[in-house]
């Protein structure tokens, strides 16, 4: 009776234990990876049944084969070596099925495990993008705001002082717009609102006469040029037909500081 090699077979069956070397390798290369190591493994423990089968028929006819020498006693040497081999074989292809399906399980577990792993490392991104992203457009917008906030309290600074008559009179008018900034009716996010807007309500309200020219050059005042402020001292306009184009501030056109005051203000 010929002994049967199954060290090839057992080999295959327990050759890969997991996918953790497959890590590293980007989702669908390592996914795809991992999913042909469980084809083959269930492909092992398929060809494992069949093999199981065919050592079960051998070892018991080789066990019957024992028993009969036994009974005539006449053992062949060879026979009793034969069965135990079969015997041997029988339980080395049992064990090895048992362990091929646990590690079917767990090469299963570590591609689901993957899968969530990488679906929670995505979302993570995501949300710290969208995060990101959102602080950005925050900051921008604030950031704008408290410029503006800080050119208003600037320029109205420099409207006191020209205007104040003395030490005194200046920190009364300083308290005073810092008040109805602070409190005043209208004044509300007054830092989103153009600064020529806010200037020009604080000066009426407060009975100044602001010179437009002094801030003509400030990148502010261009800006709200450029951007075509409605009712912004700073608005250039087309003069007639010639293309000239003329700033419009108080003192070369007085209407303009009329417009802002009223888009101010409203009406009496």
């Amino acid at each position: 009776m010929t002994t049967i090699n199954l060290f090839p077979i057992c080999s295959i069956m327990n050759a890969v234990t997991d996918i953790t070397d497959l890590e590293a390798e980007p989702l669908d290369e390592g996914i795809g990876r991992a999913e042909a190591r469980v084809r083959a493994v269930v492909r092992a423990g398929e060809v494992g049944l069949v093999l199981l089968e065919v050592v079960e028929a051998l070892a018991l006819k080789a066990a019957r084969l024992v028993k009969a020498q036994a009974e005539d006693e006449a053992l062949d040497p060879a026979t009793v070596a034969a069965a135990r081999d079969l015997a041997q074989a029988y339980g080395k292809v049992s064990r090895s099925i048992r362990q091929n399906a646990l590690l079917e399980d767990r090469l299963e577990a570590g591609i689901q495990g993957r899968r969530r792993d990488w679906s929670a490392k995505t979302a993570e991104a995501e949300a710290a993008r969208i995060a990101e992203a959102e602080e950005a457009a925050w900051q921008e917008a604030h950031g704008a705001r408290r410029d503006r906030e800080e050119i208003v309290a600037d320029v109205m600074e420099q409207v006191c002082s020209n205007q104040a008559d003395d030490p005194e009179h200046l920190d009364a008018l300083e308290v005073e717009f810092a008040e109805l900034l602070e409190e005043g009716a209208g004044y509300e996010a007054y830092g989103e609102r153009p600064v020529s807007e806010t200037v020009a309500r604080l000066c009426k309200a407060m009975n100044l006469d602001p010179d437009w020219d002094e801030w003509a050059r400030e990148d502010w005042a261009k800006d709200e040029a450029r951007a075509g402020v409605a009712g912004s001292p700073y608005v250039s306009r087309e003069r007639g037909g010639t293309g000239e184009r003329v700033l419009a501030v108080r003192g070369l056109q007085g209407a303009g500081l009329a417009r802002v005051e009223a888009q101010a203000t409203g009406p009496p």
